[in-house]
């Protein structure tokens, strides 16, 4: 059985997906496989989340690390607890 292209519509959006039909033993019946190809745009597929996308935004947080630590060893959520409300802590830090 040959394989075809069917154009599904979700939320407004159309989307790619390969289909393979095949004969299910077990039910006697044909059935269907499909595949993700993409997003349709102009009749052509593309991959919304691929990996070869660029990240659009990267967070560090690596120089903060020695800071946390400082705080850590010098118990400053517990001292700032008992000056600020509970709320407050954790922005402060």
């Amino acid at each position: 059985m040959k394989s075809f292209t069917r154009i599904k519509k979700i939320n407004g959006h159309e989307y790619l997906y390969e289909i393979t039909p095949y004969y299910d033993k077990e039910k006697k019946k044909i059935r269907q496989k499909s595949k993700y190809l993409g997003k349709n745009v102009n009749g052509v597929a593309v991959k919304v989340r691929s990996v070869d996308q660029i990240p659009k935004k990267v967070l560090s947080h690596g120089e903060f690390v020695p800071l946390k630590q400082i705080a850590e060893d010098l118990e400053m959520e517990k001292v700032l607890s008992g000056v600020v409300p509970g709320k407050e802590v954790w922005p402060i830090l």
